[in-house]
């Protein structure tokens, strides 16, 4: 069997097969195509694309085969060797070898997707719009989403003198003379956001996260005539002075109880802000947005901000104004924009580094150092260093506690043995090193692995001095929404407008992370039960009903509300006779959601049904047989 990614969809006109080899024919194959789409449980889905003929070559024994297509759209293809007869079956017995394959395709791909190389930032810059400027016809359709990170790996390639891709041992044990290049190219490492959602048109802010060191771009294009093609001429990235060097939420409960019931919520949202260099010092935010599709009657309740000069939180809540909530002070947050599925609130000022909070002091670091964290940031242990690749296990090492005459607990380095016979009190830490590939970072730590302080700082050199950030006030937004997806993701951004003077000023965008020690989720998703069903909440209103023209209950309302969906599917409202024959039909695309549909009482020929009852089924289109995807309830007309 082979299975061929053609890294692009084509509309597929014909397919040649030709052998090779002391035997001049194939016993028979079996080919099947994919465009690429995926069912519910990730696989592809294939399709039987050659004649049933050519399961059987062994009376014809033709060595090159030609099948032509009508334009079918391809971009896996999965070919089978078969055998009639029962002794050939078998990779090693069916042939003869397949020398070549030969796909015929005219006109514009049907689908290509365009990645670009990494694209390096400038030092702590945030992300500001992207333009573009591209050609849209009829029939085409164009996606383009950003992923951003700090983190490379290094991917090294070797070869033979003929081109051939080998290991490093078997290339390392050649002669010089027969020894090929070596290819070395980097990849994103862990730590890079992922795909961006598609930005809806040029202007857009950018939603991957900021202050990252490189970003990669990707453009989707697709066709349904291979004759005409979108295009994409230019792209252009806006970047900024960042409102804040990092900021984290994490929303709590992370699972709705009830789907589609409207249900309290919590996000938490903290921040960092930089103090030095100079240059880059962060200016803080007064606004922030939060949007969470695919919900509806997304509610603002309360907003609290910690307080440091009373060590308590400061409480916004509704007034009675709908666009004011206020603090017992007499300070004022502005509800500057409730949509169905969003939220913008203006602070009553903007939000900094608080000045009594620690300072974290970076030092920056190069390819080959080493640091006492994981690729994620987390300290590493015994157990994280033994799964790091073996290139990347760095220094393993031993500290003796000591005393000093005021009681004062100093480290010294010690070697593993003399570690080894030190009293149990006197054995201090053992910390494991990661190298790092690829590229460096910043990282709150000197090359021993100790915590920087202020006199640690200043001792760098001015080459090796990050930034030094401290935390701002935690913020609480408490809301109320229903949810109907699961993994629903609240998405959330700042910007800093000077009190509303400067409207055009861009938007930083929130990522989900730790943000307080009060919850544990450090997520922005919210999942639904595991037993929710596809479609819920089927009701029918009023019923009975009375089509007569009097004006009073002339229309039944059907209601449901829709779960799960990630991209538009059908929904199907049937009415029925008792005996199951089919009266009357609604079809919409819809996504996750409230759905309401109407019926007057008559039948597809726009007659009048006789009274009665009658059965309403609602069925939504999903990937799998599933009960939940199909309502029924009865529905009884009077007159």
């Amino acid at each position: 069997m082979l299975t061929v990614d053609m890294g692009a969809s084509f509309f597929l006109d014909a397919i040649a097969v030709s052998t090779s080899g002391r035997r001049r024919y194939i016993d028979g194959y079996i080919m099947r195509g994919s465009d690429g789409s995926r069912d519910s449980s990730g696989r592809l889905k294939w399709h039987r694309i050659s004649p049933r003929e050519r399961e059987d070559n062994s009376v014809d024994r033709y060595e090159h085969l030609f099948d032509s297509y009508d334009g079918v759209e391809l971009r896996f293809l999965e070919m089978t060797v078969v055998s009639v007869d029962p002794r050939r079956r078998g990779g090693y017995n069916t042939g003869a070898d397949i020398g070549e394959y030969q796909i015929f395709s005219q006109g514009y791909p049907a689908e290509v997707v365009l990645t670009s190389d990494l694209i390096e930032l400038p030092a702590i810059r945030n992300f500001g719009r992207i333009t573009y400027d591209s050609e849209v016809p009829p029939g085409t359709n164009l996606e383009i989403r950003t992923r951003s990170g700090d983190l490379l790996g290094k991917t090294i390639r070797y070869f033979d003198k003929s081109g051939t891709e080998i290991t490093f041992d078997a290339w390392d044990g050649l002669l010089g003379s027969y020894k090929g290049p070596i290819d070395t190219s980097f990849v994103p490492a862990s730590g890079w956001s992922p795909w961006s959602r598609t930005y809806q048109q040029s202007g857009d802010r950018v939603t991957s996260p900021g202050l990252r060191k490189f970003m990669q771009i990707q453009v989707k294009m697709e066709t349904t005539d291979r004759n005409i093609a979108a295009a994409i001429n230019s792209i252009d990235i806006e970047l900024v002075n960042p409102v804040a060097s990092n900021i984290v939420a994490e929303l709590w409960p992370p699972e709705a109880t009830v789907p589609g019931r409207t249900e309290t919520f919590e996000v938490f949202v903290q921040s960092q802000f930089i103090e030095s260099p100079v240059s880059s010092r962060s200016v803080g935010f007064d606004e922030i947005l939060l949007v969470m599709p695919p919900s509806q009657d997304l509610q603002l309740l309360e907003v609290g901000i910690q307080d440091q000069a009373v060590g308590a939180e400061r409480i916004f809540s509704p007034s009675g104004d709908p666009t004011l909530f206020a603090n017992e002070d007499g300070s004022q947050l502005k509800l500057l924009n409730s949509n169905s599925d969003s939220l913008w609130v203006r602070l009553p000022e903007s939000l900094n580094a608080l000045v009594d909070a620690p300072r974290i002091y970076n030092r920056l670091t190069s390819e080959g150092e080493q640091v006492p964290v994981t690729a994620d940031g987390l300290p590493l242990t015994d157990a994280a260093y033994g799964l790091l690749e073996v290139e990347e296990q760095g220094d393993v090492r031993y500290f003796r506690r000591i005393a000093d005459a005021q009681g004062e607990i100093e480290l010294s380095e010690v070697s593993e043995a003399a570690y080894q016979d030190l009293e149990a009190d006197q054995q201090g830490p053992i910390r494991y090193f990661r190298i790092l590939l690829g590229d460096g970072a910043q990282f709150p730590f000197d090359a021993a692995g100790d915590s920087l302080d202020a006199t640690a700082y200043r001792r760098l050199s001015s080459s090796s001095r990050g930034t030094v950030v401290a935390e701002g006030a935690l913020m609480r937004l408490r809301f109320a929404a229903p949810v109907f997806v699961n993994g629903t993701t609240l998405e959330m951004a700042v910007r800093n407008t000077g009190g509303g003077a400067n409207m055009a000023a861009p938007w930083q965008s929130v990522e989900a992370g730790d943000a307080t020690a009060l919850i544990g989720s450090n997520a922005l998703s919210i999942n639904l039960p595991l037993d929710a069903k596809a479609v819920d909440e089927f009701l029918i209103a009023p019923n009975p009903f009375t089509p007569n023209g009097d004006g009073i209950n002339d229309e039944t309302e059907i209601f449901f509300s829709v779960f799960k969906l990630t991209a538009p599917r059908q929904a199907r409202v049937r009415i029925y006779t008792l005996a199951g024959r089919p009266i009357w039909e609604n079809a919409q695309m819809l996504q996750s959601g409230r759905v309401s549909m109407l019926w007057d009482g008559t039948d597809l020929n726009g007659r009048k049904v006789p009274p009665g009852l009658y059965i309403c089924q609602v069925n939504l289109d999903t990937d799998r047989e599933s009960r939940s995807a199909t309502r029924t309830r009865l529905l009884s007309v009077a007159y």
